[in-house]
């Protein structure tokens, strides 16, 4: 059987191509940028806050408890963009993981400390719900929620209102957090994310 040059030809383009798509090899996973610790912040490095879940009614974010853990794996396309997490404190009384197992979620916050001045009405902010300032040690061991600034009125007390809508009671509710109190996301998750 005899080929033409043209054949021949197109039969060496497709056997390049698939050569040089071969040698390609893997999508790489892409790593987030180290995260470096502003002076000041409580949480040793390597320490997160992530949440397993997300409840919405009506398109409002709800009761999301968030938790101080550390990353074993990375989030990646490999992983459906889940990060495995262990949590870096015992959790006590959370229906979510009661025994501190490791478990997979795709909510893990990168954070900072919050200053009064940089806080804006409608942020969203991770927050312990105490009007009262919370010291290093607590704050490191604290249940943290996600929640929406509603009212800055009282930022001159050091204390800003935040709501939710809570799913036990089916109501809108709202809650005097201290400054000391919250964390500003530097990752805001979209509104199609699960929640």
């Amino acid at each position: 059987m005899k080929m033409g040059k043209r054949t021949a030809f197109i039969l060496a383009a497709i056997v390049a191509i698939l050569l040089i798509a071969g040698c390609a090899g893997t999508p790489k996973t892409v790593l987030p940028e180290k995260v470096v610790r502003n002076e000041g912040d409580y949480f040793p490095e390597g320490v997160f806050l992530a949440a397993l879940s997300f409840h919405s009614f009506e398109d409002r974010v709800t009761t999301a408890k968030v938790y101080p853990v550390t990353i074993l794996t990375e989030a990646s396309a490999k992983t459906k963009n889940q990060a495995e997490i262990k949590p870096f404190i015992p959790i006590k009384d959370a229906n979510e993981d009661p025994d501190g197992q490791w478990k997979w979620t795709k909510f893990v916050f990168t954070s900072r400390p919050a200053k009064a001045e940089e806080l804006e009405m409608n942020m969203w902010v991770l927050c312990v719900n105490l009007e009262r300032p919370m010291d290093t040690e607590e704050l490191k061991n604290a249940e943290w929620a996600y929640r929406q600034i509603s009212s800055l009125d009282d930022l001159y007390k050091d204390l800003v209102e935040v709501r939710w809508h809570d799913t036990y009671y089916w109501q809108d509710r709202t809650w005097k957090v201290n400054v000391k109190n919250i964390r500003i996301p530097e990752n805001l998750f979209p509104e199609d994310a699960g929640f």
